[in-house]
């Protein structure tokens, strides 16, 4: 009709309908690292330059076992400490 107008009328949108999924990393040692998703663990810490016969692995609570390295897929939720072991005296 003539003369009619929206004013008045509320067009709402969910709040979180605009916000953009937030990017998830994997934390390794305690800093989140978006480089490792998706990559074996084998090739990770190849590429950051770890000796695997002087390192342990733990990823989400659990050791991993050196022989499962190359089967292990990094995550975008896990969370990795990466111990490497030291002489010294």
């Amino acid at each position: 009709m003539k003369g009619d107008t929206t004013a008045g009328v509320c067009f709402c949108v969910p709040f979180g309908f605009f916000l953009e999924k937030e990017d998830k990393m994997a934390r390794i040692n305690g800093a989140e690292d978006i480089s490792a998703d998706g990559k074996k663990l084998s090739e990770y810490l190849d590429e950051k330059g770890y000796s695997i016969s002087r390192i342990a692995v733990e990823i989400n609570g659990g050791i991993v076992n050196k022989k499962d390295y190359e089967s292990t897929v990094i995550t975008d939720s896990d969370v990795i400490e990466i111990v490497s072991f030291v002489g010294g005296g």
